[in-house]
C-alpha cells in the first residue's frame, strides 16, 4: 500500500502512477464547490493495449473505490479520511483530513479478504 502524495489545494490536479510492473495510470482530480466534493477520472493502459477509461466519478471514503473493476484493473485505491468522513474540503487532500493509497498485489488481496470477503 503506497500513500499517493503531491496533492494541493487547486481545484484540478494530476498525478500519474506507476504501478509494480511498470504500467501507469493516469489520476485527474477535479474539485466542485458546487457539489461540495472531489470527483476524478482514472485512465489505465494494459499491456495489451487495452484502455480502460473512468470518468467524473465521486472520491468517496471506501477501502477500493474501484473495487467493481477488481476483474479488469491490477489495481485499486483506497481513501481513508479522518473520522470516516467524506473528503468534502478542497484542502482535505493536503492537510490529511482525507489519504489516498495506490493498493496492488498483497495488499489489494488483504483489503478483499479483510473487508469484503472475510476470514
Amino acid at each position: 500500500m503506497r500513500l499517493i502524495t503531491g496533492f494541493t489545494d487547486q481545484p484540478n490536479q494530476h498525478q500519474t502512477l506507476t504501478l509494480l510492473d511498470g504500467s501507469k495510470v493516469d489520476l485527474t482530480l477535479r474539485y466542485k464547490p458546487q457539489q461540495t466534493g472531489w470527483f476524478f477520472d482514472l485512465a489505465y493502459t494494459e499491456a495489451d493495449g487495452t484502455l480502460f477509461q473512468l470518468l467524473g466519478a465521486r472520491l468517496c471514503t471506501f477501502p477500493n473505490i474501484l473495487r467493481q473493476w477488481i476483474n479488469l484493473l491490477p489495481f485499486g485505491i483506497l481513501v481513508q479520511a479522518t473520522g470516516n468522513v467524506e473528503p468534502l474540503g478542497i484542502e482535505d487532500l493536503v492537510d490529511g483530513t482525507a489519504n489516498l493509497y495506490l493498493l496492488e498485489d498483497g495488499d489489494l488481496s488483504l483489503v478483499e479478504m479483510t473487508v469484503f470477503i472475510g476470514p
